[in-house]
């Protein structure tokens, strides 16, 4: 028998994706509106894609993988992942 406590409860979801694409993240800065994007290649090699519209961030690798972390909904992750198919073009 399964042992859940009462006090648990699911706050952020983690989700990850693939945009069946390899990407060139250093021209696809300019895709993305001004201030919800931050690349630092040499810190670490992703995009991390902080979107107005939505709660939560979405980390983009230049192998088409993708996570969204910091959503509370499955709806807003559906948002935000149909939305950087718009913005990357895949």
């Amino acid at each position: 028998e399964e042992c859940i406590d009462d006090s648990l409860s699911v706050e952020f979801l983690v989700l990850k994706g693939d945009l069946d694409k390899n990407l060139n993240l250093g021209q696809l800065i300019n895709n993305f509106p001004s201030g919800t994007i931050e690349y630092e290649p040499e810190q670490f090699p992703a995009l991390i894609y902080k979107p107005n519209h939505v709660d939560g961030t979405a980390t983009i690798f230049s192998t088409g993988k993708v996570s969204i972390t910091g959503v509370n909904a499955l709806e807003s992750a559906n948002q935000m992942y149909n939305h950087l198919v718009e913005l990357t073009g895949c």
